[in-house]
C-alpha cells in the first residue's frame, strides 16, 4: 500500500508513513450482499470463477410443460368420463331389445333339446341309428344305469365315443356320460354303460365314429369255461388268445336279464395278452338301490374290444 501524501510505500498494517510521518487512512471494503447484485454472473466472477466455467450457477428450469401435461391428462380423464355416463345411458335404453334377442335363443335351445328327446325314454331308442350305429336294446338298471346295446354298421372298421345326455321329465338337462370303444368290426356288437346320479326320463344318444388305426381280433375270441358262482356272487369266465399276435387289449362285459328285461351288467378287462395265453375274467352279480343282489334268470356275453397295434 502506498501513503496518500507523499506517495511511498507503506508497509501493510502501519498507522503512519514512515517518509512523511502521515496518518495512514484505511478505506474498508463493502461486500455487496448476495440479493443485491444484478446478476448471476456477479456472483461467480466475485467467487474468482470465470462466467463461462463448467461449475456456473444454473437457474431451476420452469415447470411450464408438467403444468401443461397435467392439463392434457385431466381432459382425457374428464373426457373418458363423460363417454362412459353416455354409454351407460344409452345402454340401459336399449337393453330392452338385447334381452328380448337372448331370451329367443334360450327358447329357440330349449325346444330343440326337448323336441330331440320326446321319444326317446330309458326303455326306448332300440331300432334308431346314427352315423351307422344302432341301437339294438337298452335297459336302465335299479341304479339308474343305462346299459345300451350297439351294432356298427358301417363298412369299415372304427373307434366310437358315446355320448348321452339325461333329461328329467320337464325336459331339463340333467347330466351326461360318455365311453369309448376301439376296433370296433363291421358288425360288431358292444355295451356302452352310462350313469347319471340324478333322476332321469329321457335321453339324447350321440356318436363320434372316426377311422381306427388298431388291429380287431374280436372275432377270433370266444368265452369259455362259464360258471355261475353263486355262493361267491359272481360269473367267471376264460378267454385264450387264439391269435398269432399279442394282445394290448380286451374288454368282455356280461349283461343280466330278468323276464328279458335288462336288469344289470358287468365287465372285466385284461391286457398284454400272449398268443395262446388263457386268462380269467370275473363278472359280480348286480347290485339293487338298497345294495343287495339282484335277482337274474340269464345272462349273455359279448367282447367289447380286443386289439392290438403295430408300431
Amino acid at each position: 500500500m502506498k501513503c496518500s501524501n507523499c506517495g511511498a510505500d507503506v508497509k501493510e498494517g502501519s498507522l503512519f508513513c514512515q517518509s512523511c510521518g502521515s496518518k495512514i487512512e484505511v478505506t474498508p471494503v463493502v461486500e455487496k450482499p448476495v440479493n443485491e447484485m444484478t446478476s448471476t454472473t456477479d456472483l461467480i466472477q466475485d467467487m474468482g470463477l470465470p462466467a463461462n466455467n463448467q461449475y456456473m450457477y444454473q437457474k431451476p428450469k420452469s415447470n411450464t410443460g408438467l403444468k401443461v401435461t397435467a392439463f392434457i391428462l385431466g381432459f382425457v380423464i374428464l373426457a373418458g368420463v363423460i363417454a362412459l355416463v353416455l354409454f351407460l345411458i344409452l345402454g340401459n335404453g336399449g337393453s330392452s331389445d338385447n334381452n328380448t334377442v337372448n331370451n329367443t335363443n334360450t327358447n329357440t335351445n330349449t325346444n330343440t333339446n326337448t323336441n330331440t328327446n320326446t321319444n326317446t325314454g330309458p326303455s326306448g331308442g332300440n331300432g334308431v341309428e346314427k352315423d351307422g350305429i344302432k341301437v339294438i336294446e337298452s335297459g336302465q338298471t335299479e341304479e339308474d344305469e343305462l346299459v345300451l346295446i350297439l351294432q356298427n354298421n358301417n363298412k369299415k372298421t372304427v373307434d366310437i365315443r358315446v355320448y348321452v345326455t339325461f333329461y328329467d321329465k320337464d325336459g331339463k338337462e340333467v347330466g351326461d356320460d360318455s365311453e369309448s370303444f376301439l376296433a370296433v368290426n363291421p358288425g360288431a356288437i358292444i355295451t356302452a354303460s352310462l350313469y347319471n346320479y340324478e333322476p332321469y326320463t329321457k335321453y339324447d344318444i350321440k356318436y363320434e365314429v372316426l377311422d381306427s388305426y388298431y388291429i380287431s381280433v374280436v372275432d377270433k375270441l370266444e368265452v369259455s369255461s362259464v360258471n355261475n358262482d353263486k355262493s361267491n356272487h359272481k360269473v367267471t369266465a376264460k378267454v385264450t388268445n387264439t391269435t398269432n399276435n399279442k394282445i394290448s387289449f380286451l374288454v368282455v362285459s356280461l349283461v343280466f336279464y330278468k323276464n328279458n328285461k335288462i336288469v344289470g351288467y358287468a365287465f372285466d378287462m385284461k391286457s398284454s395278452i400272449d398268443p395262446n395265453q388263457t386268462v380269467d375274467l370275473s363278472f359280480f352279480y348286480p347290485f339293487g338301490s338298497g345294495y343287495n343282489y339282484l335277482d337274474f334268470d340269464d345272462y349273455k356275453f359279448f367282447i367289447d374290444e380286443a386289439y392290438y397295434y403295430t408300431y
